[in-house]
């Protein structure tokens, strides 16, 4: 009930401040200098101010008028209250539960007590036969003693067999009497279980009605607003005699364009079906083109265009565009097919959604996703991750630009090596950065991420010699990789190796930093710097699904290198 209540309270106080600003602004548009079809445009914004602040007060009535008072009656209906405290349907299910348990939890108490006995007594058997025994070996013991302990034993002896039937006898009681149990449990249990079911019948209902009453767009009038809003009157000059090209010798710089240049527009492919509801409104099947010809409005539809030159709107998450290829929805539809064709007609990489979204971070957010998902799915949000982002790096997207929000895709993805290794392979192939470039200082480094993840990923797999292995060697392929793409090693200022529960592969990890340190410290080789500036300008070799790497020797490197630079 309260929540209801304060959602009303919320569209009361919208409906009162859009009415307020409408009366003020509107006084001063009348008083202004402003004449015209500009008057008329703005005495519209305040007209729209108005209506949507009728449809927020007719929101408002409808949660208190129907929504509250079905609530609040069928609480009084459902729940009485009582003098002490508490309901009285609570109450009674709580106290037919404790009737029917009693017999039971009383036979129960009774088995547990005679156990405890029985267990007693054959530990006091025990004792007393072991201290029996051990008189027979002392030579200090005299005959009357041992008759003592002889009796002793045998006392116990009768007393465990009496524990023991007393025992048995709790227990076949308490089975007899589980049936009897079972049968007023049910009984108790069925009256509840009927009211629950009502209960959350009814919830459902009033939820159906608070989700129609706070829907708009199931809202005759603004159904009807919507559809004659642009058509309005107020908005055209068609009580006037002169237009704008014959009075200001031009066309009239405040009229809306009819159609969009041919050409214009962002191309996006649908991926289901839709059936135009309006006339206005464009039908289309999945995997059919349209052109894009604006921003999606706060309701969600666009204006478009068919092939065959039909203009229209469509509901906007109907398409296909690139950055929600790059979503979670993409690994769903296997989408690459339509980032490619994006791509090919001209939609940029690094374009930013209103809510400040780029094609990259939404891959940095499945990057991320895997961790928590799947072996499975994490190979296919892999698999999707290597071709979308193939595509982009191909259209020159910069998978190392940080941003304020969140990290780059290099930066996840070597955070993660080990989830996604052909990844982090791909990028640092295509020459992405290995730090941070953008800030002072660098707010992450590459080195310094793989350490981390090596570690915690050895600690974890202490028991599993081959995975800790095979994690091993894909540390050290992307710290090779990692050193022959760049000019110079730089490790980050501070940063040391915490080899803390690697167990056995822990000399391996500190001689992996040892040797980054050496490169560090000593001037860059010549094969180095060569090896770098080819990488930068050679386009990366295609990359297959499964990789297998081979350790070459420094001899076949110096015999290589030659010939790479000839």
């Amino acid at each position: 009930m309260n929540c209801v209540h304060e959602r009303a309270k919320i569209e009361k106080a919208y409906a009162q401040q859009l009415t307020d600003w409408s009366k003020r602004w509107k006084q001063l548009v009348e008083k202004g200098p402003q004449y015209g079809s500009l008057e008329r445009a703005w005495m519209a914004v305040m007209t729209e101010a108005e209506k949507v602040s009728e449809l927020h007060q007719e929101v408002k009535n409808g949660l208190l008028s129907e929504d509250f008072e079905k609530i609040k009656n069928w609480q009084k209906d459902s729940y009485h209250k009582q003098m002490m405290g508490g309901f009285k349907e609570t109450k009674e299910a709580e106290d037919g539960f404790r009737k029917a348990q009693k017999p039971w939890a009383k036979k129960l108490k009774e088995m547990e007590t005679a156990k405890k006995v029985y267990h007693l007594a054959c530990k006091e058997e025990k004792l007393a036969a072991t201290r029996e025994a051990n008189s027979k070996a002392e030579a200090s013991v005299t005959p009357d003693q041992q008759k003592k302990l002889q009796d002793k034993v045998d006392k116990c002896k009768q007393d465990v067999q009496k524990a023991k039937e007393k025992y048995e006898k709790a227990l076949d009681e308490l089975n007899k009497s589980t049936p009897q149990y079972m049968e007023s449990m049910e009984q108790v249990f069925d009256p509840c279980q009927q009211f629950e079911e009502k209960r959350l019948s009814f919830l459902k209902e009033v939820l159906l009605d608070i989700k129609r009453h706070l829907n708009l767009t199931e809202n005759q009038s603004v159904s009807s607003y919507d559809r004659s809003q642009v058509f309005s009157a107020e908005w055209s000059d068609e009580d006037t005699p002169n237009t704008g090209s014959e009075t200001n010798g031009g066309a009239n710089p405040f009229e809306e364009e009819t159609a969009a240049p041919a050409g214009k527009g962002v191309r996006v492919r649908a991926l289901y079906d839709y059936d135009g509801q309006e006339q206005d409104e464009l039908s289309f099947k999945a995997g059919d083109e349209l052109l894009k010809l604006g921003e999606e409005d706060e309701q969600g539809w666009c204006k478009g265009r068919l092939g065959n030159g039909q203009d229209g709107l469509f509901p906007a998450n109907y398409t296909a565009l690139l950055h929600a290829l790059a979503s979670s929805d993409g690994v769903t539809v296997h989408n690459t097919d339509n980032i490619q064709l994006l791509l090919g007609g001209g939609a940029d990489v690094e374009a930013v959604t209103r809510d400040g979204e780029t094609a990259l971070s939404s891959l940095v957010f499945l990057v991320k996703e895997a961790l928590d998902c799947s072996r499975e799915d994490a190979a296919q949000i892999g698999s999707f991750c290597l071709g979308a982002a193939r595509l982009l790096l191909a259209h020159g997207a910069d998978p190392s630009r940080c941003s304020d929000e969140e990290p780059p895709l290099t930066c996840a993805c070597l955070e993660l090596f080990d989830l996604h290794f052909p990844l982090a392979v791909l990028l640092l192939q295509s020459g992405a950065g290995f730090r941070c470039s953008q800030h002072s200082p660098p707010c992450w480094w590459g080195y310094s991420l793989i350490f981390q993840r090596l570690c915690s990923g050895l600690r974890d797999r202490r028991d599993d010699c081959a995975a800790a292995s095979e994690l091993l060697q894909q540390a050290e392929s992307i710290l090779e990789l990692a050193a022959a793409a760049s000019p110079a090693v730089r490790l980050q200022p501070g940063f040391e190796v915490s080899t803390e529960g690697c167990g056995a592969h822990a000399e391996k990890v500190l001689d992996l930093y040892r040797h980054l340190q050496e490169l560090e410290q000593n001037p860059v080789p010549l094969k180095q710097l060569c090896r770098a500036h080819i990488r930068h300008r050679l386009l990366p070799g295609p990359l297959e699904g499964k990789l297998v790497f081979s350790f070459v020797t420094n001899a076949i490197k110096m015999d290589s290198l030659p010939r790479l630079i000839r």
